[in-house]
């Protein structure tokens, strides 16, 4: 693929289209640690206290078997991985591979000195995402369960700023902090940051449904995002209401075990953190084999008669097989909430059509 004369997004779609091709995973999310600073009430992660996580001598050589399969961006995440001793070693390494870099953490570990580390990865560093979880303190701390951290979380996104580093405000709807959306998106647009938030919470990768308590009703989630729709670019009307025939073409519609993958803290490569199964050891089986599997695996879920291949809702549906593995525990059983969601979803068009 030529780069010459290309824009960054030209570059970025060819290398998509390449990846899904020739089916090589062109991103992964790297879960160098289930440990955390934080214990956030909405959290799914279990650790699985038999296995040891990687050493650093392993981590780099998953790192160079990623390489040379062809993988182009890879997310740092945990638990908290600025927690890990090594970290920056690790960063470092992989900055010296050539890898396009994301650290998705809660920044309570960001000072000076960590911001100049992550700063001087330079160009190799796309960004930092930082959960931020509330307005304020009286709302952001019970979230995480962690005194002082509203401060040190809002200091550690100007730090990485003043030094020139992108960051994505990422905010997590729930209950707690639901009339704060707005606010907090100000807050991030003033201190120059991109803003993303999630209305969705999973439940634990152990089957617990604990964090779904917190999950806003299908009607108020709906009330959230038609107050922040004046200013976002909607889907043409025309264009959601022709779609046909129903249904959803691909299982996964992320790109899971086509052109991204999860890799735990064990070494093991999987669809994404949200499913633990099935899981193939890089280090007794090579990248290569792993990725075989999990391409295999999912190439007999779409070859086969999945629910939401036919469903008349898929156009309007944010349904994640993830999802449906922690509630359901299946990928292939309708979640009952992200239904009721596509059902208003469905409605709202079909409002909005009437007026066309």
């Amino acid at each position: 693929m030529t780069i010459k004369n290309k824009t960054s997004d030209d570059f970025y779609t060819g290398l998509y289209q390449l990846a899904d091709k020739r089916q090589f995973p062109l991103r992964i999310l790297f879960e160098l640690t289930y440990a955390c600073n934080f214990s956030c009430i909405h959290c799914y992660n279990v650790v699985e206290e038999k296995k040891r996580e990687l050493n650093t001598a392993q981590v780099k050589e998953v790192l160079n078997q990623l390489q040379k399969s062809g993988s182009f961006h890879i997310g740092f995440t945990g638990g908290e991985p600025l927690i890990r001793k090594d970290i920056f070693e690790i960063l470092d390494y992989a900055k010296s591979l050539g890898f396009c870099i994301t650290i998705l953490t809660n920044g309570y570990l960001i000072n000076s000195r960590t911001a100049d580390k992550i700063a001087s990865l330079g160009t190799n560093m796309n960004k930092v995402d930082i959960s931020f979880l509330g307005a304020d303190k009286d709302t952001f701390e019970p979230i995480t369960r962690k005194k002082g951290s509203f401060a040190k979380v809002k200091t550690a996104v100007q730090l990485l700023r003043k030094r020139g580093v992108d960051v994505m405000v990422k905010f997590t709807l729930m209950k707690q902090n639901k009339k704060q959306i707005k606010r907090i998106k100000a807050m991030a647009q003033d201190w120059g940051c991109m803003f993303k938030y999630s209305p969705t919470l999973n439940a634990k990768t152990d089957g617990s449904k604990s964090p779904l308590e917190y999950r806003l009703s299908p009607q108020d989630a709906m009330k959230v995002a038609e107050s922040l729709e004046k200013n976002r670019q909607q889907r043409p009307r025309q264009k959601i209401l022709s779609q046909g025939p129903p249904g959803k073409e691909v299982f996964f519609r992320c790109g899971a075990g086509k052109t991204e993958a999860s890799i735990n803290p064990y070494g093991e490569l999987k669809l994404c953190p949200e499913i633990n199964r099935p899981a193939y050891s890089i280090l007794d089986l090579g990248l290569n084999r792993t990725w075989d599997r999990l391409k295999k695996y999912v190439d007999k879920l779409e070859k086969s008669d999945y629910v939401c291949k036919r469903c008349y809702l898929a156009n309007f549906c944010n349904s994640c097989p993830a999802r449906m593995f922690a509630e359901e525990g299946t990928m292939d059983k309708c979640n009952q909430y992200d239904k009721e969601m596509a059902v208003l979803q469905a409605e709202k068009y079909r409002l909005k059509a009437l007026k066309i």
